[in-house]
């Protein structure tokens, strides 16, 4: 599948649409429009919603999707919550690090 990658003229990635049917894949979501913005939801193009809520400070604290809730501590690394359904549940209970 070829995809193209929409980015404002902050860097901030809007889109990832699929470059043969143009369907939008996924579209994000940010709280402004600079570079001080910060990433708050993704929706794919089923219409599925993952939101990042964050602090005061606009640290990210816990990510909510369809199926579950994820939170986290300042040492866990984000990218974790990449992880599929199944391996998010046994990274919870600890069977992944």
């Amino acid at each position: 599948m070829l995809k193209v990658y929409v980015f404002n003229r902050y860097g901030q990635h809007l889109s990832t649409v699929d470059l043969l049917t143009g369907v939008q894949l996924y579209n994000f979501t940010y709280n402004v429009h600079s570079y001080f913005g910060r990433l708050l939801k993704i929706t794919d193009a089923g219409g599925q919603e993952m939101t990042i809520r964050r602090d005061y400070k606009l640290v990210a604290r816990d990510i909510w999707a369809s199926s579950c809730v994820i939170t986290f501590a300042e040492e866990v690394v984000i990218s974790r919550v990449c992880l599929s359904v199944c391996e998010q549940d046994k990274w919870k209970s600890g069977s992944i690090s």
